[in-house]
């Protein structure tokens, strides 16, 4: 059987002269009556394929479902091929972006790209939620076809029997009911509740956070009697976000009895005992008494987490940010500043949550943004809050930005885009560096990730204004160039991009 260098003679020299093989023609599900030349093109790419995979592709022998109409039109060729690259990992990170452009052009990923998308979703959850809506009728029709992409593939849970399903068939079976007919999957919950393994009520309680309603009320009460914490716990979480729910009231008036507000000072008045009252509404003791002074001071976390800012901020008639400096500076201990943290996140409120990155900013001592919660909240802020907040801050500082200070957390976790005014703040303060007049005695490692992440989320217009400035007799300007060159390459191909897929 010829190899790839025989097949390849044999594209330059003719397929009038030789025939390919039958047995190839087979191995490769090649029907033998084709044109030669579209018989050599086809086994050509198939190897090329095979090669690249590692292994020989199997042949195709079940009956393939009728394609589907596609619902978007396909996006043009000069887009296909920027897009390849952003798959293939060229320019990875500018896929969120494609994404959007593709949304607001309402095109779709070429259908040679569908494979590899489809494949991505499968080996990394956190892109399915993103990429799934994004492929069209196309790409769900590629899905049921492949027996590897089956836990991608929706359309078999619709004719799911609830009461013959498995844990993890129902888990998938309510997600999905709770986005068409969420009183529909509620009532199917409530009917089999009692015959739940215990393991499941929990994820199963969190699925109706889809579609939460006040209809949802009773049965979510109800669960707050369960003998699990974490079924306790789902119930009271969802509750508490619910407006106008009992359990949020109840709340607000538990979280009343131990806090007030005295001439601008917090006045703390902590149980002795956990209040019956309080433990039947999903209040955990933390262990058993007597109860030490922070194991009651937990408690009162325990409501400060589950009651919205906008509440606090109205009954002590305080501003946002002035709520942050009253719960850092005089709560009891750090935990009641980050459950007002939490508080922001769960109740949606980007009043607060701006106010939390302000204190952030202005408190360089001010603790509890480094982890998992402050990532999880300067991703919630608002891109007009994250813009304005920085700008506001850079232009009042000069010098390089240090590593360890929140400003440099918060602009190497940010998911927003960065306006051009902040982009050259920020440049400004790394030109200052590599012109070794900012008598600079740290390490500026940390700028390897700010400018990655301003290749990537900077307002492209900005490009012009980033080609000028750099000095190649700044002292340190040869030890960055590759870094400078590839930012300034990533924002030529963003703009690229987005031509392409707008025709702009």
């Amino acid at each position: 059987m010829p190899g790839s260098s025989a097949l390849s003679s044999l594209a330059i020299l003719g397929t009038d002269r030789a025939a390919l093989p039958p047995a190839l023609l087979a191995q490769w599900g090649i029907p033998a009556d084709q044109a030669p030349d579209v018989q050599l093109a086809q086994v050509l790419v198939l190897e090329r394929q095979s090669k690249r995979a590692g292994f020989v592709l199997p042949i195709w022998e079940a009956q393939a479902k009728v394609n589907p109409p596609q619902s978007q039109k396909n996006c043009s060729p000069r887009a296909a091929r920027l897009l390849l690259q952003v798959l293939e990992g060229d320019y990875a990170d500018a896929l969120p972006e494609a994404l959007d452009l593709l949304e607001e052009s309402d095109q779709q990923f070429p259908p040679q790209s569908l494979p590899a998308l489809i494949q991505r979703c499968v080996e990394q959850e956190k892109f399915r939620e993103q990429l799934l809506p994004r492929i069209g009728n196309l790409g769900h029709w590629l899905i049921a076809q492949n027996p590897a992409w089956k836990k991608l593939d929706t359309s078999h849970l619709e004719e799911l029997d609830w009461d013959l399903a498995t844990g993890t068939q129902r888990f998938l079976l309510l997600q999905h009911l709770r986005k068409a007919n969420p009183e529909h999957a509620l009532s199917l919950l409530a009917q089999s509740w009692e015959s739940e393994a215990l393991e499941w009520r929990a994820p199963l309680l969190l699925c109706l956070e889809i579609g939460l309603s006040k209809t949802d009320e009773p049965f979510l009460e109800s669960c707050l009697q369960e003998k699990r914490r974490e079924t306790r716990q789902a119930a009271a979480e969802l509750l508490s976000v619910l407006p106008q729910s009992q359990l949020s009231t109840n709340y607000q008036s538990f979280l009343l009895t131990c806090l007030s507000l005295e001439k601008g000072r917090l006045q703390v008045k902590l149980p002795l005992e956990l209040p019956e009252k309080w433990k039947q509404y999903g209040i955990e003791s933390g262990g058993k008494g007597p109860f030490t002074q922070q194991q009651r001071s937990t408690w009162v976390e325990q409501l400060i987490r589950r009651v919205s800012p906008a509440f606090l901020r109205e009954k002590f008639e305080l501003e946002a940010l002035t709520l942050c400096k009253v719960f850092f500076t005089q709560a009891p201990g750090d935990g009641w500043f980050s459950a007002l943290c939490e508080a922001a996140l769960q109740h949606q409120d980007e009043t607060q949550l701006e106010a939390i990155v302000a204190h952030w900013l202005q408190n360089e001592n001010a603790s509890g943004w480094a982890g998992k919660l402050g990532k999880n909240l300067i991703q919630a802020l608002p891109q007009a809050s994250f813009n304005r907040l920085l700008k506001n801050y850079l232009e009042k500082r000069s010098g390089p930005l240090e590593d360890g200070q929140f400003v440099t957390f918060l602009l190497r976790e940010s998911t927003q885009s960065w306006n051009q005014e902040l982009c050259m703040l920020i440049i400004r303060g790394f030109r200052e560096y590599l012109s070794g007049k900012s008598n600079w005695s740290y390490g500026a490692d940390h700028y390897t990730g700010i400018l990655h992440k301003l290749s990537y989320l900077c307002d492209v217009g900005v490009y012009t204004n980033l080609q000028h400035g750099w000095n190649a007799d700044f002292v340190l300007y040869d030890r960055w160039r590759e870094k400078i060159d590839r930012m300034m390459r990533v924002v030529r191909f963003r703009t690229a991009l987005r031509n392409a897929i707008l025709g702009e």
